[in-house]
């Protein structure tokens, strides 16, 4: 991985090259859309935003050019790592003035508070989009339907559930770029930032503000549903962060933490509010501090 981040920040054509190969690469295998994303937000955190877009804009005119010559794949007309580029670019010029991962998942989470408002005043009747779009995608996966999502009643919380995959995805690219940025560029650093990890209190005042504007004022349920995902999703990496800062304070061993790694493979729709949970409860307790205190004394 040292390498890898080296090979990008050694030149500009080379991090294009990296964006663009593995964005392509997520056409097929998805994950591959998180290392192209890192790679661009790499070369932002090292060089700032100007040239960070101009790498950016650069890798998105060749995948756009090769796109047009690889098989084509239902529901994704373009890469989907050309919808990352925006708030990833954004987040990362914040998180190189500020060294603050809080303040970049803050400015990430208004991001995709904002997408939500944006889709239902551009798109109307977002089910209807969504449900047209899961339709055209599994057109060509052979046995694969859209009924299941029906059943569980997904189709209604669509909307909500991408724009946390949105906000999670590229808060993902966000904290492997900042990992291979500590590799290379100041090692211990990434561990640092990600246990100081906190939201300000002003951001769950304005979502409170929001989805209470949005259900009452608006009488807007569905949006204000939409919101309430994506705030889950913001304070989940805050809890998230506070567990890891928790094991530091104790002193607990590594496997302390697999079986929340594991809940998000076999009960994601308990663990993730579980976190959120426990990352607002941070906000008014901030469980490092306190305890830290109480260890140190």
């Amino acid at each position: 991985m040292e390498g890898l981040a080296l090979l990008i920040l050694e030149s500009w054509w080379r991090a294009v090259l990296a964006t663009t190969f593995f964005g392509l690469l997520g056409l097929y295998v998805l994950p591959f859309t998180i290392a192209s994303a890192a790679a661009a937000a790499l070369y932002t955190l090292r060089y700032g935003i100007r040239s960070g877009l101009v790498v950016t804009l650069l890798s998105i005119g060749l995948m756009a050019a090769l796109n047009g010559v690889l098989p084509e794949r239902p529901g994704f007309p373009f890469p989907p790592v050309f919808a990352l580029f925006p708030p990833l670019l954004l987040s990362a010029e914040l998180l190189r003035r500020t060294a603050s991962l809080g303040a970049a998942l803050s400015a990430l989470a208004l991001y995709m508070a904002l997408y939500l408002l944006w889709t239902h005043w551009s798109l109307g009747d977002v089910v209807q989009f969504w449900d047209r779009w899961l339709r055209e995608a599994v057109k060509n996966v052979p046995g694969a339907t859209v009924r299941g999502f029906y059943q569980e009643g997904t189709v209604r919380l669509f909307n909500g559930l991408v724009a946390v995959l949105y906000e999670v995805t590229t808060f993902v690219a966000l904290l492997l770029a900042r990992w291979w940025w500590s590799l290379v560029i100041e090692p211990g650093g990434f561990k640092r930032e990600f246990l100081q990890l906190r939201t300000p209190p002003v951001l769950l005042a304005l979502f409170v503000g929001l989805m209470w504007f949005v259900g009452s004022a608006l009488e807007d349920r569905l949006l204000m549903s939409e919101l309430f995902i994506v705030a889950m999703g913001t304070y989940m990496f805050q809890g998230l962060a506070a567990l890891h800062g928790l094991k530091e304070i104790y002193g607990w061993r590594w496997y302390f933490l697999l079986p929340v790694y594991a809940a998000f493979w076999v009960m994601p729709s308990q663990i993730i509010p579980a976190l959120a949970l426990f990352g607002t409860a941070d906000l008014f307790v901030d469980f490092r501090r306190r305890l830290g205190k109480r260890e140190e004394g």
